[in-house]
């Protein structure tokens, strides 16, 4: 390779890097640099979590669809289980990691005396590690397995985990801002909030 080759691969190197130095780029990396990309990847738009989510579903809606009680296999009814609100409806999975940050949260929620009856509903995830991992994080929370995300479907929870108010009348209020509860205080106010809209 004789001089004048090696020179222009040199420059032709050169100048690349420096077309590539100033190239415009995002402030961050990942979903958290890019709301719209984090809101696709949840299932929803981005502007889909700066409004309320209006009040669609009843517990009616809930009804023929079968879940497995984690605490001793059985197979109940979801719509029964929660027709008789209030309910905190909680939406988990195995593989989510602000859902293992949430439920011993909402473990402790459940054992106040003003609290009111939480549900789990586990999805997309195996039932036996669903139940190994309640009793490694200490949760004592009743959960159901819904295998085929039938409850997901119905409930159209935007992200994971979900939060949902059950009222005394049926009606399924989702939390929103679609957030993990970070202490009890927070799921307390939450509860309070749909229904006193009730």
């Amino acid at each position: 390779m004789n001089a004048n080759i090696r020179w222009s691969i040199l420059v032709l190197a050169l100048a690349v890097a420096g077309v590539v130095a100033l190239w415009p780029r995002d402030e961050g990396f990942g979903p958290a640099a890019n709301p719209d990309r984090q809101a696709q990847d949840a299932g929803g738009s981005a502007d889909q979590f700066d409004q309320e989510p209006p009040t669609a579903v009843r517990a009616a809606d809930l009804s023929g669809i079968e879940v497995t009680d984690l605490a001793d296999g059985t197979t109940q009814d979801l719509g029964e289980l929660v027709a008789e609100g209030p309910v905190l409806l909680n939406v988990w999975a195995t593989w989510c990691a602000p859902c293992l940050e949430e439920l011993p949260v909402l473990a402790e929620y459940a054992q106040e005396p003003d609290a009111i009856p939480v549900l789990g509903i586990q999805r997309s995830s195996d039932l036996d590690a669903g139940r190994d991992l309640l009793a490694e994080l200490g949760a004592e929370l009743p959960s159901v397995h819904d295998a085929n995300d039938l409850a997901i479907r119905a409930l159209r929870a935007p992200v994971m985990p979900a939060n949902y108010v059950v009222d005394e009348a049926g009606a399924i209020h989702p939390v929103h801002p679609p957030a993990p509860f970070e202490d009890t205080e927070q799921a307390r106010q939450a509860v309070a909030r749909y229904l006193e809209q009730s």
